[in-house]
Formats: C-alpha cells, sequence, structure tokens
C-alpha cells in the first residue's frame, strides 16, 4: 500500500497494484474546493474507477509508487506534462488521423475508460509499453 496525503489532510491508502494513470492535478482539479491538490491518480474498483486528489507533489508520487508496479511508465501529453501509467493496464496506442492531431497529440491510448492523447507517435507508445512489460496493440 502507498501512504499519501487526501486534501482533508488524512493519510489515505491506495494499493499500486490498482494503479491506471498518475498525473499532475490540472487547474480546475486543483481550484476552489481542492486547493492543495498536487497529483491525480486514478486507481481501479471494483465497480469501475476511483480518483484520489492528493497533496504530494508528482515526482513524490512517482518515487513511491515505482517500486511497487515496475510495469508504470511514462509518456508526454501534448502540453508536455508527464502522464504515468501502468503498462499492463492500457489499450492503445491509436495513431490519430492528421485532423485529429490538435494540441500536439499524435497518438491516444486508452487507460481504464478515459483516452488519454499523447505527444508521441503510435510506434513511440508501442515502445513504451512493449519496455514496461505491456502487450500494445
Amino acid at each position: 500500500m502507498i501512504r499519501l496525503t487526501a486534501l482533508d489532510g488524512q493519510e489515505i491508502a491506495i494499493d499500486a497494484a490498482l494503479i491506471v494513470r498518475i498525473r499532475r492535478t490540472l487547474a480546475d482539479e486543483s481550484a476552489a474546493g481542492n486547493r492543495g491538490a498536487q497529483t491525480r491518480i486514478d486507481w481501479a474498483r471494483l465497480d469501475g474507477q476511483g480518483v484520489s486528489l492528493v497533496r504530494e507533489a508528482l515526482d513524490q508520487v512517482i518515487a513511491l509508487v515505482k517500486p511497487a508496479l515496475p510495469s508504470l511508465t511514462v509518456a508526454t501529453a501534448p502540453d508536455g506534462t508527464k502522464i504515468w501509467f501502468d503498462a499492463l493496464r492500457v489499450i492503445g496506442p491509436v495513431a490519430l488521423p492528421p485532423r485529429d492531431m490538435v494540441g500536439g497529440a499524435r497518438s491516444t491510448i486508452e487507460l481504464g475508460g478515459h483516452t488519454q492523447r499523447l505527444f508521441e507517435t503510435a510506434e513511440q507508445v508501442r515502445v513504451i509499453i512493449r519496455d514496461a512489460g505491456g502487450q500494445p496493440l
């Protein structure tokens, strides 16, 4: 179990084996009622997908999760930020046709029902997934 700090200051425990994606929070996720949120963790639950917003910085979370989840790997979002994901849980990559290559996106992956656009080409994402032990499309 990975122990982190929830927004209310309480400790939360997340099973690293259930983690699907980790990324920095977006502006709308860290505003208003979510002040202090630095990192978003998406994880699998029996009834669907769970989301935890935590106070720890992305680098701190990755340092805790990576040893417990060797298939955790990283790609780049179109805006240049890092998207960490479990290569064993991803479906993809899917190359984007030129008309859908907006904002720097060149491929996508599916993570727990979410489509994640990526800067890397589909071939680059295939290598990233394969090198982390996953089965790319």
